[in-house]
């Protein structure tokens, strides 16, 4: 069975959830001036006309390689500038709800099978939840007890939250001992497995 229950942050988490808040807020913070933006532009434009009247001299090629470094310079700042800005602001969002709401949903899974699977980079444990759906883990995306996983009963925390409330793995359950199958077969049922994890 998989399901989405509702856990409440720790008193930790809600710490570590406003700690990353005030820090995409700082970055939120520093903006453009309106007449930043108007003097970039107008900088821009001005460049560009240069690089126009001075198409026909023997000397433009020299002058607009000159005159196009700024150009690159500012449209560079510009960008570097909202593409840090971007993230920053659906990681305040987000992590600003999840705040609100004091809770978050994570996937419970119970499973009384598990097959381990072994490659050259990774190791995975693909549970059988009910016949012909699967959910797949790739060990190294998870922190758990090796002690009582991998386990019949688990929830496993959601991607978008790793960074506040980590990956460890919490087990509710007894601990199953996973069957070793072959690399052949993995692929076949990781085609129609619910992943989870990183990716």
């Amino acid at each position: 069975m998989i399901e989405r229950v509702e856990v409440d942050f720790s008193a930790e988490g809600k710490e570590q959830l406003k700690r990353e808040i005030s820090n995409n807020k700082e970055i939120l913070n520093i903006r453009f001036k309106g007449r930043t933006v108007i003097l970039l532009v107008l900088i821009e434009v001005l460049l560009l006309f240069i690089i126009y009247f001075t198409e026909d001299y023997g000397f433009s090629a020299i002058f607009k390689f000159l005159l196009i470094v700024p150009i690159w310079m500012i449209i560079m700042i510009t960008f570097l500038h909202y593409q840090k800005r971007r993230p920053a602001k659906r990681i305040f969002n987000l992590y600003s709800h999840y705040l609100r709401q004091g809770k978050y949903q994570a996937i419970k899974v119970e499973s009384d099978s598990c097959e381990y699977y072994s490659d050259d980079l990774f190791d995975y444990f693909l549970f059988n939840v009910r016949p012909k759906q699967f959910v797949l883990l790739r060990q190294q995306d998870f922190e758990f007890d090796t002690e009582k996983f991998p386990n019949n009963c688990f929830v496993i925390p959601p991607n978008e939250l790793l960074d506040v409330i980590g990956n460890k793995i919490h087990v509710e359950g007894n601990k199953i001992i996973p069957s070793k199958s072959t690399n052949s077969r993995m692929p076949r049922l990781a085609s129609a497995a619910e992943v989870l994890g990183k990716g």
